[in-house]
């Protein structure tokens, strides 16, 4: 009796039979394949629209909650883009002022009026919120009676947010270069070649006082201040770096009560490091900063400092400090 061939031995002794078997394997996996992309592209693309609606909706309502507080904040256009890669907002022609108090006619205290901001959030992490701001501003600084404007060029203004589980930011990161302002008449500037800000909270596993909460980094070049400020060794900073660190749990809501709290269960503020080039000084210090029993900032300090006498010296020809103070410190420093 002769044995039934197996499909194996069929399809070897038929080459045209095992090539197409092959073939419809291959088209079975291709049409497997081209239908589960088509699924993941289908609910990726849900999941970017989305994504991106919130995004535009956050940002607009900001706009809505600066209204309602009685600040002017407007804009010309809002356009979502940036597919697939990521969620892109544009927003063209802002324009946010604090208006005098009371309503009157009075100019507005303070204000910034920008040619473009873009919000962008990666699909990968939605968490964290990148800002910039470039191109030509009008800024309105706080003066006495009425805001002092400002127009100008910025380079890059790049903020960098990454939010917590409670919506707070864990991280953030603020760049600044290229910015030079200056007052309508050339007189009065601000400018700084890079600033970089970097705060960052921290969660230690244990509930110790002493155990750092928060860090924070600064550091600018080249810093030119507005003579509004009225400094007393001229208004360039060479250079201005600090890393600080608070230590003790300090609540979001930092009330009067909070402060408190938080100072009798031994809150401080620790300064690492403190240098900075003003005028002709240049001083390096580390220390503490505390509150003392009528919540004022006490501080003890330890620094180096260069250009003493002739810093002593301008603040005596400015009339800041008299001439027998100016000999006296001289002689004990």
């Amino acid at each position: 009796m002769a044995r039934r061939p197996t499909r194996g031995t069929q399809f070897s002794g038929d080459p045209h039979a095992a090539w197409g078997a092959r073939l419809y394997h291959a088209i079975r996996y291709s049409l497997f394949t081209v239908i589960g992309f088509a699924i993941f592209a289908a609910l990726y693309g849900i999941f970017w629209f989305y994504s991106a609606n919130q995004l535009r909706n956050g940002i607009a309502g900001w706009f809505d909650a600066q209204r309602a507080a009685g600040l002017t904040a407007t804009y010309d256009k809002l356009e979502t883009g940036g597919f697939p890669l990521a969620m892109i907002v544009e927003v063209e022609g802002v324009k946010v002022l604090a208006p005098a108090p009371g309503g009157s006619n009075l100019p507005a205290l303070w204000g910034w009026q920008g040619e473009k901001l873009t919000a962008r959030v990666r699909p990968w992490n939605l968490k964290r919120l990148v800002v910039e701001v470039a191109g030509e501003q009008e800024v309105l600084l706080p003066g006495l009676l009425r805001g002092v404007p400002f127009k100008g060029a910025l380079g890059r203004l790049t903020t960098s947010v990454l939010f917590g589980s409670d919506g707070i930011p864990d991280e953030m990161d603020i760049e600044v270069a290229g910015l030079d302002l200056a007052t309508p008449d050339g007189r009065v500037k601000l400018s700084t070649t890079d600033t970089r800000l970097g705060a960052k909270r921290l969660f230690p596993s244990d509930d110790i006082d002493g155990n750092v909460t928060l860090t924070l980094d600064v550091d600018s070049k080249d810093v030119v201040l507005p003579r509004m400020l009225r400094l007393p060794l001229g208004h360039d900073l060479g250079r201005v770096r600090m890393r600080a660190r608070l230590l003790g749990k300090l609540p979001v809501d930092g009330g009067l009560a909070d402060l408190v709290q938080w100072r009798d269960k031994g809150g401080t503020i620790e300064l690492d490091t403190i240098e900075t080039r003003y005028g002709p000084l240049v001083l390096r210090a580390n220390g503490t900063v505390s509150l003392d029993a009528g919540m004022q900032p006490v501080a003890a300090l330890t620094a180096k400092i260069e250009g003493f006498f002739q810093a002593v010296d301008a603040l005596r020809a400015g009339k800041l400090i008299r001439s027998r103070d100016a000999a006296m410190a001289k002689i004990i420093l």
